[in-house]
Order: C-alpha cells, then sequence, then structure tokens
C-alpha cells in the first residue's frame, strides 16, 4: 500500500477586515457556530481541541484536531479527523486557514 496525499485550495474573497475573519476562525464558539461543531475549549498551538459535530445527521461524530500553526491573523491551521467507524483508518485532515 502507498500513501496517496490529496490538495483541496478554495479561494474566497471575503467583505471583512482580517480581524473580523480571524476571530470567526480561531474563536472556538465562532468556528463552532460557522461548521457546526460544539467545541470543549479554545484553541491552543500543539493542542488537542474536542468538540461534538452539531450537523443535523451527524450529531454522532466526535471531532479532534491539534492545531499546528497559529500565526495571528495570517494563519490558523490544525489537523484531525472525525472519530466516527468510517473514518478511524484514514490518515488525518490537515486544514490551513
Amino acid at each position: 500500500m502507498h500513501d496517496v496525499q490529496m490538495t483541496i485550495r478554495k479561494t474566497l474573497q471575503l467583505e471583512a477586515s482580517p480581524s473580523k475573519v480571524w476571530r470567526a476562525l480561531t474563536d472556538y464558539r465562532e468556528f463552532g457556530s460557522w461548521f457546526q461543531v460544539k467545541l470543549d475549549g479554545p484553541f491552543a498551538l500543539g493542542k488537542l481541541t474536542r468538540g461534538q459535530m452539531t450537523f443535523p445527521g451527524y450529531e454522532h461524530v466526535k471531532w479532534e484536531v491539534t492545531s499546528t500553526e497559529i500565526e495571528f491573523e495570517r494563519v490558523f491551521a490544525f489537523e484531525g479527523k472525525a472519530d466516527s467507524d468510517s473514518a478511524n483508518n484514514e490518515p488525518p485532515t490537515v486544514v490551513t486557514f
């Protein structure tokens, strides 16, 4: 078996200030509202953040990520995966904003 790495890139032009976008992505309550996950606490570099999906039909899915890069108003990145039967053998997903 060989590793396959896929990358998906999407660029959006937002009509919001960098500080407003930064807050929406990195404040765990705002992030949870946008991405429909109830997080147990804030993001911190190198730390695990846990939560529960709230998206209808996915409420049974646990959410766990580790923040891998936090550069104020420039980069926010994490890696992890949903804890569901279909995802347990998959490599972690890396997300970078």
